[in-house]
């Protein structure tokens, strides 16, 4: 694990310099119009947010994504010890899960867009603010450019917030599909006689406790 973990923190670094010299000659070689239209924020919300984004969670969500995969794999492996016959709720899961991902996704990519760009002015307000702080204060205009900072605060938080409404969304539906397949597991356990009585109940106590942890692991990718 301690091998795994240093050869991806070794392939991030590695990702993150390429991004950024390739980001920054970009953003040398820009025509001047491009400054005229691009906000100063969401310029520097490239070179900050992003590329710490890289840095500081991709080898750890690599990690993760990889442990989760293997967890899943466990589970689905022990449904299939316990009865053959299980893995059909395994497929309803599956597409169950890719019904509600798929708009789950789309609304969630939105919305990560626009909380990009209401992030954008902040930076840019806060860096004009700085500047020419004495010409504020010369023309008294302290409170204008804090309702300004305030309004684009709000404006930003109004999209994280609505980030978490939706991951809520799709925890709800995916805590509907767990239980869901707990149902049809208890059903297929009580019904089917497929294994033998001596270790029915130890298959089927392994396939339930296995079982009530999908969920958490399937809502863990997506975050």
């Amino acid at each position: 694990m301690i091998l795994t973990y240093n050869i991806d923190v070794v392939h991030s670094i590695r990702a993150s310099r390429v991004l950024h010299r390739n980001l920054l000659a970009k953003v040398i070689r820009a025509p001047t119009n491009f400054f005229d239209i691009t906000p100063l924020g969401r310029v520097v919300n490239r070179f900050a947010k992003e590329l710490d984004l890289v840095d500081q969670l991709l080898p750890i969500q690599i990690l993760s994504y990889i442990a989760i995969m293997v967890n899943m794999l466990g589970i689905f492996a022990s449904l299939a010890f316990g009865s053959v016959y299980m893995l059909i709720a395994v497929v309803l899961v599956i597409v169950g899960y890719i019904f509600f991902q798929t708009y789950y996704r789309k609304t969630y990519i939105e919305i990560q867009r626009l909380e990009a760009l209401s992030r954008a002015p902040i930076f840019s307000q806060l860096g004009e603010t700085l500047r020419g702080a004495a010409t504020i204060r010369a023309y008294r205009m302290q409170e204008v450019f804090k309702n300004v900072n305030i309004y684009s605060i709000d404006r930003n938080s109004e999209h994280r917030y609505a980030q978490k409404f939706v991951l809520a969304w799709f925890g709800l539906r995916l805590d509907m599909i767990g239980n869901g397949l707990v149902l049809i597991l208890f059903i297929l356990i009580v019904t089917l006689r497929v294994a033998a009585p001596e270790s029915l109940g130890t298959f089927a106590a392994l396939a339930l406790a296995n079982t009530s942890g999908l969920t958490g692991l399937l809502l863990s990718v997506e975050r």
